[in-house]
């Protein structure tokens, strides 16, 4: 049986995760139509460069459990 690894670029809006997310969720669901069984996005594809700036960093795991439930999902 093949293995699908899916890659995905897109255009990330800076520090917008909810319209970020909105686009993510369009990929894997895309992908997971595809039999993708792996989605690979860009590094900030939830907030777009922090440039060092550390209060940007996700310290409540929000984008972990979007991440897990978008899984579930899909």
């Amino acid at each position: 049986m093949p293995f699908r690894i899916a890659v995905v670029q897109f255009v990330i809006t800076h520090l917008d995760r909810d319209k970020n997310l909105e686009r993510i969720e369009h990929f894997v669901k895309s992908a997971a139509s595809q039999s993708a069984q792996v989605i690979v996005f860009p590094e900030d594809c939830m907030t777009g460069s922090i440039f060092g700036d550390l209060s940007k960093l996700d310290t409540t795991s929000a984008t972990k459990t979007a991440f897990r439930e978008l899984a579930k999902k899909y």
